[in-house]
């Protein structure tokens, strides 16, 4: 086992950060070797970024120390970067329990692959603007010096905003699972297999800018079908049984079919898809093709009808939000109304209940003022029947 290793970078003090709270009750998602939680900083929601526990608890294996150090080396990346195309970081921690660091950073919606999962079709200036967003990032990535090259650009990997702005994140293939990291001559090759080219499957692997044009063009094959990247075999028999490449867009000519060749993003995704990187244009290339889509009439009027829908779902919410002060209204009146009839109805029967009182002492007082008229003419008149102040008295309760 190798020992646990010093960071290989050295991290900005300007972004060490105290006070966060990890909910971790609330996971945001997860691979073999590390944790995303939402947290709160300074009263914002933000997305806590950990390694496992395991991962150096007993000591540190090959596998384990290269997943630290891509854990580290994304630590660095994110404190150079600064684009409006990738997850910003908010700060880094270390954490109390395994003296890692922890990062922590703006918190996004949802991944693409969660949208492309959760809808059956997407409006088209959303598909234009997602795959621009993303040309935009790789273009600035792909331009710094030395160049950043992503190598795992999957739909996991492509965070959206709730207006569907979408970012980068995992800068230094921090998620690893067994099949994130495929060793050819001792060369590490990160990313999914899906999404990888030809030059990245070969021994030994071609790394470069332009396996991540292919891996857009994968991105963009499966955003325009809403299918995961599922390609065919690579290799074929031959001439003589020797086997052969296939081409790549014959490896995934059943999803490429599903798209309709009238579709304005269709070459841009036969271009990226080209076997040879150097073949495929580059990022910077495609988002200025992308700026060209958008003047198309096909994508204007695909926002035209999104902000109609739009100004159509506001004025609904606008109407419910009306009726709903209105319902508000109307029970805050029921209530006063209830309570006025309460007070009212109380305040007759306090009237009804001194009224029988008051009746009660008046027939009372003339019953005892009966009786002993009775009492002082029986004794005037002894021959004169007790029935006599009977009768008398229920006269009175009835005139009463």
């Amino acid at each position: 086992m190798a020992e646990l290793p010093l960071s290989p970078v050295t991290l900005p003090s300007d972004y060490v950060i105290r006070g966060v709270q990890v909910l971790e009750t609330k996971t945001l998602g997860q691979g073999s070797y590390g944790v995303v939680y939402m947290g709160r900083y300074r009263g914002l929601l933000c997305a806590v970024k950990k390694l496992k526990k395991f991962v150096t608890e007993n000591g540190l294996d090959q596998l384990g120390e290269l997943v630290l150090r891509s854990f580290y080396n994304e630590s660095d990346k994110l404190c150079k970067l600064r684009h409006p195309n990738i997850v910003q970081l908010l700060g880094l921690y270390q954490d109390e329990e395994t003296r890692l660091p922890v990062i922590v950073m703006e918190l996004m919606h949802e991944s693409l692959s969660r949208l492309l999962y959760r809808t059956k079709s997407l409006p088209l200036y959303i598909e234009v603007n997602i795959v621009h967003d993303v040309s935009l990032a790789l273009a600035y990535l792909h331009a710094l010096e030395p160049p950043i090259v992503h190598r795992d650009l999957s739909s996991n990997n492509i965070l959206l905003s709730q207006e569907f702005r979408a970012k980068l994140t995992d800068l230094g293939v921090a998620k690893v699972d067994n099949g994130s990291f495929l060793n050819w001559n001792n060369t590490p090759a990160p990313g999914t297999l899906a999404y990888m080219p030809p030059e990245v499957r070969r021994i030994p692997a071609h790394l470069s800018p332009a396996m991540d044009v292919f891996a857009l063009g994968v991105n963009l094959l499966q955003i325009l079908t809403h299918k995961h990247p599922e390609p065919g075999p690579e290799l074929a028999s031959g001439v003589l049984g020797f086997s052969k490449m296939v081409p790549e867009r014959e490896r995934r000519r059943d999803h490429i079919g599903l798209v309709s060749k009238s579709h304005v993003l269709r070459p841009l995704l036969l271009e990226c898809i080209k076997n040879g990187g150097k073949d495929r244009p580059t990022a910077g290339r495609l988002s200025q093709q992308l700026e060209q889509v958008k003047t198309a009439k096909s994508y204007l009027d695909s926002l035209q009808v999104a902000n109609i829908e739009l100004d159509q779902m506001s004025a609904a919410l606008q109407r419910i939000a009306n009726l709903e002060r209105r319902v508000e209204d109307l029970s805050q009146e029921l209530s006063d109304k209830t309570k006025e009839q309460e007070k009212t109805s109380e305040k007759l029967k306090e009237e009804q209940e001194f009224t029988a009182r008051l009746l009660s002492e008046r027939a009372q007082a003339q019953l005892n003022e009966e009786l002993s008229q009775m009492d002082r003419g029986s004794q005037a008149s002894p021959s004169l029947p007790k029935e006599v102040g009977i009768y008398q008295f229920m006269y009175l309760v009835r005139a009463q």
